[in-house]
């Protein structure tokens, strides 16, 4: 019995001596593949340098071959380099005679936007108004929609500083809203500001995304992005067609959202019906409450002229009908008053529901990261 175990012993020995040489004989293996390697690597680097200098010391020759013996460069070498030079100004020429031609069109695309103006001008309202065309061209349009919408951006301070003063920690939600009659025209000014237990960036991503779902409006028909713009083409039984262009710019912990309406627009004509004659103007200011980057404020400033024989009604009655006033058997001099108390009191009524809808919507839409709220263009230099 000793006998065996001592032979087990022996045996497990060798086994260990035998494996450790075949371990040393795989690792020496291994290393004279790897110099086998270098060299062939080194081999066909040094193959390739060889073809790199003779083809150098050929240039050089053929250039020093190219001169006479008197200094003077080969009428072969002259012509060469003539008809290459001919060739390369010759494409900078095309390129640059394209380019020319682009921004030309480009120019006289805009100048045709630029030179239409509104044949119904507001008289005695709160604003200055700008008549806004779209053409049909990509290009000019969408730089028309970047000069329209950067414009507001620019004035956002100004409009923003008509914004009574409100400390948050007073009251939480705000609305001053404004109505005038005059004559055909109605006139529209609001002031609204609310704070939201969501963060800013929620906020941004739901007026970036979801504009349509916030403002409840069911007479979209087609939807045209750009970068930072969206232009919302509508289209009521009741009221025609109309367009809304809407932009983004971010800041820092900011954004602004601009939103108007375009008098004209090629593509949307193209069925003979013209854009309901309609200008609106609106800010949106999102921002975090200070200190508490999980609550965010909103604030709000919105105008706008509508002449109501041009939007489809014939009358301030027959507009009071579809916003559900009855002026039926109220004096025709107190019309307006009535009219313009009615629709405040039930905007201010309205409000509230309001807020409510605009909470569902941001609560279906889910978690947003901070990225996701991001997804619009930096402020542009101006």
């Amino acid at each position: 019995m000793g006998e065996c175990e001592d032979t087990a012993l022996i045996l497990d020995a060798v086994d260990k001596v035998l494996q450790r040489r075949e371990y040393f004989r795989e690792k020496q293996r291994s290393h004279r593949r790897k110099e086998r390697d270098e060299v062939l690597r080194l081999r066909q680097h040094l193959a390739e340098l060889e073809a790199t200098a003779a083809a150098l010391l050929r240039t050089h020759h053929a250039e020093h071959a190219a001169v006479d013996a008197d200094g003077r460069l080969s009428w072969h070498i002259v012509a060469t380099t003539f008809r290459h030079e001919t060739r390369v100004a010759t494409t900078e020429h095309d390129d640059l005679a394209a380019r020319v031609r682009t921004r030309r069109a480009l120019v006289d695309q805009l100048q045709r936007c630029v030179a239409r103006r509104d044949p119904y001008l507001s008289p005695g309202g709160f604003h200055r108004w700008q008549h806004v065309s779209l053409c049909a061209d990509p290009d000019a349009r969408k730089q028309v929609k970047e000069w329209s919408t950067q414009q507001l951006y620019h004035n956002a301070a100004a409009v923003f500083d008509t914004f009574p003063p409100i400390p948050i920690e007073q009251t939480d939600n705000y609305a001053a809203l404004r109505m005038r009659v005059l004559g055909p025209w109605l006139h529209t000014m609001d002031h609204v500001q609310n704070v939201w237990d969501v963060p800013w960036h929620v906020m941004a991503h739901a007026l970036r995304y979801h504009m349509i779902e916030l403002m409840r409006n069911t007479n979209v028909v087609h939807t045209e992005w750009t970068e930072n713009t969206v232009l919302y083409h509508e289209r009521s039984a009741t009221r025609g067609k109309s367009a809304l262009l809407q932009a983004h710019f971010h800041e820092a912990n900011r954004c602004i959202v601009v939103m108007r309406h375009i008098q004209e627009d090629e593509l949307a004509e193209d069925d003979g019906e013209s854009l309901r004659l309609q200008q609106t103007l609106m800010w949106f200011d999102v921002h975090p409450v200070s200190d508490d980057s999980a609550r965010s404020v909103t604030r709000v400033v919105s105008c706008s002229s509508m002449h109501l024989q041009h939007a489809g009604f014939n009358s301030l009655d027959e507009y009071a009908a579809l916003c559900q006033i009855d002026l039926q058997d109220v004096d025709e001099a107190e019309k307006e008053a009535f009219f313009v108390r009615e629709a405040i009191a039930r905007g201010n009524d309205e409000l509230h529901e309001f807020r409510a809808h605009i909470m569902g919507v941001v609560k279906r839409m889910g978690p947003i990261a901070p990225s996701d709220g991001d997804l619009v263009l930096a402020v542009p230099q101006s």
